[in-house]
């Protein structure tokens, strides 16, 4: 005879929640329905097979909820009392306990672990203009301030303006300020829009400081133009540490340049 059918759930589920997986709890209510069996009467039973019936019996023993007894050299397996469902939730409530504990001493590690993370910077590389276009979208799109180094003959060669329009028109709706160094002797600016709307600074820096590439700088993200023989490599990474040396670099650049006087616009 068997317990009606939503009795039989509560039962189960009450097991599962005492955290006995199916297996266990099959063999369980079979031990407790059966009376004293032998381990080859449960799996029988149950149609588990034998090796898996004696590895979850011995399980259960171990909790507390299965005991063997001998009749001569018969092992029969058999229920304890339910006292000892309220002996493994109690056990349950001490190894949480425990958990909670070790768990405040091991938060702080988490963190640790996300610094590192951070610190290891994300490194994407790209060929000929898809790093320059990668670059002006991410400038746009990003919202962060922006600091600019480069070789602007070269850029002007290579660039897309209608791109970089819609780059500086976003950063100027989003409230970007832009600040850029070019070199001295470098007066075709016809790339940049002199306008109310965007904040654009630009100073210049004798031609022996400059390379035939480029380093823009936003959040924490860098992007390493490099131009030769029309050739254009980009590098972008993204640390913190490394975006702040970044950082302290064009600011001491900055205060090496000169502020820029001449007009220029945008075609």
């Amino acid at each position: 005879m068997r317990l009606p059918k939503i009795h039989q759930q509560k039962i189960e589920q009450l097991l599962s929640r005492l955290w006995l997986n199916e297996t266990e709890r099959v063999l369980y209510l079979a031990a407790r329905y059966l009376g004293p069996s032998t381990v080859m009467q449960l799996a029988d039973h149950t149609h588990i097979k034998r090796v898996t019936a004696h590895s979850n019996i011995d399980k259960l023993q171990q909790m507390g909820l299965l005991l063997d007894s001998y009749t001569g050299k018969k092992r029969l397996i058999h229920a304890a009392s339910t006292d000892a469902l309220t002996a493994v939730l109690e056990s349950k409530k001490f190894e949480l306990e425990q958990i909670e504990s070790q768990l405040q001493g091991v938060t702080p590690l988490f963190g640790q672990i996300e610094r590192l993370a951070q610190n290891f910077p994300d490194v994407r590389m790209f060929q000929w203009l898809e790093g320059i276009n990668t670059t002006l979208l991410e400038m746009a799109h990003d919202g962060q301030d922006v600091s600019i180094l480069s070789d602007a003959h070269s850029v002007n060669q290579l660039i897309d303006s209608k791109m970089l329009h819609r780059s500086h028109e976003k950063r100027a709706q989003t409230g970007v300020t832009t600040q850029m160094i070019f070199p001295q002797w470098f007066k075709d600016f016809r790339h940049i829009e002199r306008d109310a709307n965007y904040d654009i600074a630009i100073r210049t820096l004798p031609p022996e400081y400059m390379a035939q590439g480029g380093v823009e700088l936003w959040g924490d993200k860098i992007a390493l133009h490099c131009y030769k023989e029309w050739f254009v490599t980009t590098t972008i990474l993204e640390n913190h540490e490394i975006a702040g040396l970044v950082r302290m670099m064009f600011a001491s650049m900055r205060r090496e340049a000169t502020d820029y006087q001449g007009s220029f616009v945008l075609v």
